[in-house]
């Protein structure tokens, strides 16, 4: 308040509607006139209620004297509204982009950052309406939050494309600020120099605003703490000494990790395995350089094929897979549908047949990679645990002819020819054959190394049988001196037996193998051929007169 003349005093407090203003005119003549001009302010905050004129504003004054006055009622007078009515209030929002001090950076590609929007409030009026702040950031990042940078509460803002508009409150007070925090990622691919990173903000109150040009602030580039000027041309010289460096972001950062899927599988011995080895950058980059994975296996797995492996791998040894990784490899921070895994698919290995069983072998996946330091590598192990083995033997015996074609005599042997197969999944251990010869046949010798006694016939071990493999051994055998029989009741039984189990006989509660073959003679024989031998003189060895032949 101000008075003409001066002098005018006031107590109360101001815009309280206690306000008093007093004014000493000293005497004034009979007819004269004596005059005051007070120049008020209207309150920042006063809105009229129903019309500009603001007729509630309501202004009483009133005037005494030391002197008798003889009409009091014209002692007072009151003036309504405010001259010209009132006018919007106007608000001077200004708003101020810069980088969170809390992340300094250089930003490399993948990493996180934070801008802070400063809105301030310059007057004279409070923004008491409804104010906002619209966000345009870059491409070139995602928008991980956008809360209010003091309480940390989130903003409810609307999206539209990349533009975010986001409410601040119905009113700040003129003098105040209020302060909000964008965390972004830069996209783990990126590979610009920062100078096309740029992100404005507008700030928006439906006071009127005499002051438009600071309602907009737009910030380049990215945090980079050789910058002392945060909002300068990353692709210029504007940081004195640091040509060119302002803005830019850090070098690509990429880890990778190799995994296997079921990395301890069960076994059988014979039986494949079916693996997938995957690769996964955990970032935060997107790899720039081709990365190397190399497979080895256990000396007891082989590479089955290359026919089921990516184009880009090859078998190197059997027990080597090498593959070349491209670059692009996009990490684990990207968005889901983003992010890249490199897979081998399915791999086949064929484990050895004759592996024994309770063995625990272990292979290497490694992957070796440019990292945030040079060349890195990470490795991890995959095993392999045998189960007891699991053969199937199947034996056949079959009686062969004299090769004379003449029939089976004491003197005129025949064969017995056994084969054992295995045809199970592992290779089978320690397989013998034994073959009782029944009384009325007499062991005449063996090809294969097969020898008897008694009656009992045992042939060599084999050890391993391998899986798929058939051996054959072969005994001769001819009538006994004592036979009277046409060769029908010579049924003849050979077993084969394992130290490695069969899933069939193991279900049964066998322990290992055993498997039987039997055959008759190869023919009903003739009736027994005897020879009758003349009577010799005797002589040293002596010689009866007749023996069967």
């Amino acid at each position: 308040m101000s008075s003409d003349p001066a002098g005018c005093t006031a107590t109360g407090a101001a815009f309280s509607g206690q306000e008093k203003v007093t004014c000493q005119l000293g005497d004034v003549a009979s007819q004269a006139v004596g005059e005051v001009r007070l120049t008020v302010q209207l309150d920042a905050n006063f809105r009229p209620a129903d019309s500009p004129d603001a007729p509630e504003v309501v202004n009483t004054a009133r005037v005494s004297a030391d002197t008798a006055d003889p009409d009091l009622s014209n002692n007072s007078a009151s003036a309504r509204g405010v001259p010209g009515g009132v006018a919007e209030p106007e608000a001077d929002l200004a708003v101020t982009k810069t980088f969170d001090p809390a992340t300094p950076g250089p930003v490399s590609p993948g990493e996180t950052f934070s801008y802070l929007v400063t809105v301030t409030n310059r007057g004279p009026a409070d923004a008491d309406r409804r104010f906002t702040v619209t966000d345009t950031p870059p491409t070139q990042v995602t928008v991980l939050s956008y809360t209010d940078a003091r309480t940390g509460k989130p903003l409810d803002c609307t999206v539209d494309g990349p533009t975010r508009t986001c409410p601040l409150g119905d009113r700040l007070k003129s003098g105040d600020t209020v302060v909000t925090r964008m965390t972004v990622r830069l996209d783990p691919g990126y590979a610009g120099n920062g100078a096309d990173i740029r992100n404005k903000a507008e700030v928006y109150a439906r006071n009127p605003d005499p002051d438009l040009t600071n309602n907009t602030d737009t910030l380049r580039g990215l945090p980079n703490p050789d910058c002392a000027d945060p909002k300068a041309d990353p692709a210029g010289p504007e940081c004195p000494g640091k040509p060119g460096k302002p803005g830019k972001p850090g070098k690509p950062k990429s880890t990778l990790v190799v995994s296997v899927d079921n990395d301890l599988q069960l076994k059988t011995p014979g039986d494949h395995q079916l693996t997938e080895f995957r690769v996964v950058d955990n970032g935060p980059s997107t790899t720039r350089e081709p990365a190397t994975l190399r497979i080895t296996s256990a000396k007891e797995l082989t590479v089955h094929d290359a026919s089921g492996l990516p184009a880009e791998c090859r078998v190197e040894s059997p027990h080597v897979i090498v593959c070349q990784i491209p670059a692009g490899l996009r990490p684990a921070t990207a968005t889901q549908s983003d992010r890249k895994v490199y897979t081998t698919r399915l791999q086949r290995s064929d484990t050895d047949p004759a592996a024994p069983g309770g063995l625990t072998v272990q292979g290497e996946v490694k992957v070796g990679y440019t990292g945030p330091d040079g060349p890195a590598e990470t490795a991890a192990p995959w095993r392999t645990t045998f189960l007891p083995p699991q053969a199937a033997l199947v034996a056949t015996k079959q009686a062969v002819a004299p090769a004379d074609g003449q029939p089976v005599t004491v003197s005129n042997p025949f064969d017995y020819v056994i084969t054992v197969t295995d045809k199970g999944i592992s290779a089978a251990r320690n397989v013998a054959v034994t073959d009782p010869l029944p009384v009325g046949l007499v062991f005449a010798g063996s090809t294969t190394g097969c020898q008897a006694a008694d009656q009992t016939v045992t042939c060599p071990t084999h050890d391993p049988l391998p899986l798929g493999a058939t051996v054959t051994m072969r005994i001769s055998a001819e009538l006994a001196p004592s036979y009277r029989g046409n060769g029908s009741d010579l049924l003849n039984t050979a077993t084969v037996r394992s130290d490695t189990g069969d899933p069939v006989q193991a279900s049964a509660g066998l322990d290992g193998i055993k498997v039987t073959a039997q055959q008759e003679t190869p023919t009903p024989l003739p009736p027994p051929v005897r020879t009758t031998r003349c009577a010799r003189a005797p002589g040293p060895r002596g010689w009866p007169a007749s023996a069967p032949w």
